[in-house]
């Protein structure tokens, strides 16, 4: 985070700077009760395949994000 800060000019200590984490971190609780709850009805593979896509999706969208607020 620091690197990516000092390239896109954004403040260590700015509300900005932590707003990748912490979204990041709410969809990581989300993702849980959402995909949880369809591996259990659905089963593992179904629920497995769809992380394996959410993530890969999630990982290209912030592979191309140009500044803070993208990713």
């Amino acid at each position: 985070m620091p690197v990516a800060a000092s390239q896109l000019n954004v403040k260590i200590n700015s509300f900005i700077y932590a707003l990748p984490i912490t979204t990041g971190l709410l969809g990581y609780v989300a993702g849980e009760l959402i995909l949880g709850r369809i591996s259990d009805i659905y089963g593992r593979r179904l629920g497995l395949l769809l992380t394996l896509i959410l993530t890969a999706l999630g990982s290209l969208f912030a592979a191309l994000s140009f500044n803070f607020i993208e990713l």
